[in-house]
């Protein structure tokens, strides 16, 4: 007496033809278009301000680098959409944007230099004038 889990197994006479895969893979903003560009061109920006090449190991600061670069190419684009009295862009959302961009940037300390230019406390004690 066989058993369903006993059948033998059912065999089609071609294999079935592999489908390949046309989908393309999910980027936050393509470099093509004026978004993309913008955000491209601020990362570059913000890394040149802070004194930082392609190859640093730091990830935690390049991946904010990027945030920042794509919280103000969003307000921006946004702000510009408002200027145009377009309906799909709402004021809170405007203004949301512009404050997390604003807040993305200022945590990077764009304004605070790398390098010392003026001498510490500690080279005055030293001796150790320019």
């Amino acid at each position: 007496m066989d058993s369903p889990g006993e059948s033998n197994p059912v065999v089609s006479p071609t294999p079935p033809k592999k489908r390949r895969n046309h989908r393309k893979v999910k980027k936050p903003f393509d470099g093509r278009f004026v978004l993309g560009r913008r955000v491209h061109e601020l990362a570059a920006t913000f890394r040149q301000r802070l004194g930082i090449d392609e190859a640093d190991p730091d990830p935690l600061l390049l991946s904010a680098i990027d945030r920042a670069a794509q919280l103000q190419a969003l307000a921006e684009q946004a702000a510009a959409g408002a200027l145009r009295a377009d309906p799909k862009v709402g004021l809170d959302d405007l203004v949301r944007l512009q404050r997390l961009a604003d807040l993305a940037v200022r945590r990077l300390r764009l304004d605070q230099s790398r390098k010392p230019t003026a001498p510490t406390l500690s080279d005055l004690m030293r001796g150790d004038q320019p």
